[in-house]
């Protein structure tokens, strides 16, 4: 029999409360003691089924956001997560439904705040009223609202100059949300943006090394964005380094990638990692091609291989994907996939169970 290793990217936090009483009348979220879940103040456990809405802000309106998270309570989730500055607008146009804008002449520090808060007015109703009305509706079905600050396209632009230039004005944009939802009892406030953090504003991959290390990490895998980089750059060095400094710290090192060449070129330049985490498409399409490729690196490489969005992001359907994935990876590999729902998590571990 095999025995396959699944890492769920749902957050395993469930919060069991009494019928009509909201989770955080338990008190603020912390970690448990052995660091492993969520847990309230008073000592209730937490599960975090969280959407991710990551658009709602900026593309619904209020009947659509209020049917939505209505939707989302019906179902089960108890957390929504998303993003006060969506990655697909630009910040000097218009960035919602309703046409407002988020700053004042694109000024991160001057939020574009107009007198009163009549939805039926247009100009009394802007932006950040539109947060306040998501946020309060959330509140209200019982929902947490995990609030991402700014995607990382304005910090560490692809296509766009960057809104934030210095830490300033990041601390100042930080400041005015924290007194805004200051007695917001059902936020929660998330760091990231999915973007390459090393050597911007003093953050480094070494730094981040540092401190999953000293807070109970079990292993450490370099982001891919930071590993396809250095590969493309030929700059195996760096990735020696890093590698090295998990291993100082008596931790399994491992490289994660969007692309199976990368990891190819890893093993042709000997990096010494002890695992790799490589998506089911190259890079991120899902086409039987693309698949197939993926699957066939796993095949090659003799070192552990973590295969994940093994359901294409949504793409492709469970009783599908997972047989197909299943017959090529090893007893020492694993797969990692998304849920949106308990009982998607029981059927695929059924699955599993069936395919092993």
């Amino acid at each position: 029999m095999k025995y396959i290793l699944i890492s769920v990217s749902v957050i395993l936090l469930l919060t069991f409360s009494a019928a009509g009483q909201q989770p955080w009348n338990h008190g603020r979220l912390k970690a448990a003691e052995n660091g492993n879940y969520l847990i309230h103040v008073d000592g209730t456990p937490s599960f975090w089924l969280g959407d991710t809405g990551w658009e709602m802000l900026a593309r619904l309106n209020r009947s659509e956001i209020f049917q939505y998270l209505e939707s989302r309570s019906k179902k089960g989730f108890n957390v929504i997560q998303t993003v006060l500055i969506s990655e697909f607008i630009h910040i000097d146009k218009a960035t919602n439904f309703y046409g407002d804008s988020i700053f004042i002449n694109a000024n991160p520090e001057k939020p574009l705040i107009t007198k009163g808060s009549d939805p039926e007015n247009a100009l009394e109703f802007d932006y950040w009223d539109h947060v306040d009305y998501a946020v309060k509706s959330a509140e209200a079905k019982g929902l947490y609202m995990a609030l991402v600050a700014t995607w990382g396209e304005w910090v560490v632009p692809r296509t766009d100059k960057p809104l934030f230039n210095t830490p300033e004005q990041a601390y100042n944009y930080g400041w005015f949300i924290g007194n805004r939802y200051r007695s917001s009892q059902n936020i929660i406030r998330i760091l990231g943006g999915d973007r390459q953090p090393d050597g911007y504003n003093g953050v480094t991959v070494e730094e981040q090394i540092t401190a999953c290390a000293k807070n109970g990490g079990k292993a450490v895998c370099i982001q891919g964005m930071n590993v396809d980089e250095a590969i493309e750059k030929k700059d195996f060095e760096k990735l020696k380094r890093w590698i090295g400094m998990i291993r100082d710290y008596g931790l399994p090192a491992g490289l994660a990638s969007h692309n199976p060449e990368s990891i190819i070129a890893a093993e042709e330049h000997a990096l010494p990692a002890d695992f790799y985490h490589l998506t089911l498409g190259v890079p991120d399409t899902f086409e039987s091609a693309a698949r197939d490729k993926t699957l066939k690196t796993v095949s090659q490489i003799d070192k552990p291989m973590v295969v994940f969005k093994v359901f294409g992001a949504v793409r492709l359907e469970h009783e599908v994907a997972l047989p197909y994935v299943m017959k090529a990876i090893r007893r020492k590999d694993g797969l990692c996939f998304g849920v949106d729902n308990p009982g998607q998590l029981i059927e695929n571990a059924r699955l599993v169970r069936e395919l092993t």
